[in-house]
């Protein structure tokens, strides 16, 4: 085998293994084509009793939105620059903790925006969604979700995601 064949044949597998790579679950959204990709809110339970009151309606739930291979979220911190963060789709419970574990993913629709697109406006939204703007009821993770699917396919997340904020946030 001379050194072109040895090339093609490694290129080849190369090829193969992108193959691989898009069709598998953990990495759907990362092939998208430009301009065309799937936007998904990926739904976390912060307690382990959310087994038993998520079928009431209510828990309390982190979330993120996946697109193009990432997962864009938001939390808090003492510090006047952004609390938006990305990771790996379905894993922040590496960053936010061992308590936060993955639930579920919903499809929230496609965005027509391109992967710079999302990322200059993701850029944008961290004036607005910074470290010291973070409120567990008013200002949370699920608020930035809703607000992100909404520039990117027009729609808010379920409503039940962030339920528990919300009826708290009218306790006296």
């Amino acid at each position: 085998m001379d050194a072109d064949e040895g090339e093609t044949a490694s290129m080849q597998d190369i090829l193969e293994e992108l193959d691989r790579y898009c069709h598998d679950r953990d990495a759907q959204g990362a092939c998208d084509q430009e301009g065309d990709s799937e936007v998904r809110l990926n739904v976390y339970d912060m307690v382990q009793m959310n087994g038993y009151i998520a079928k009431l309606g209510i828990g309390a739930f982190h979330s993120g939105v996946e697109i193009y291979g990432r997962e864009y979220a938001y939390g808090g911190h003492p510090y006047a620059y952004t609390g938006i963060y990305d990771v790996r789709p379905r894993t922040a419970g590496e960053v936010t903790g061992d308590t936060v574990k993955f639930r579920e993913s919903i499809n929230m629709g496609r965005t027509n925006m391109s992967r710079d697109e999302v990322v200059e406006m993701v850029r944008g939204l961290g004036r607005d969604y910074n470290g010291v703007a973070y409120h567990i009821l008013n200002r949370n993770c699920n608020h930035f979700s809703s607000d992100l699917c909404q520039r990117l396919c027009g729609r808010e997340i379920p409503q039940w995601v962030n339920r528990l904020p919300y009826l708290v946030s009218w306790m006296p």
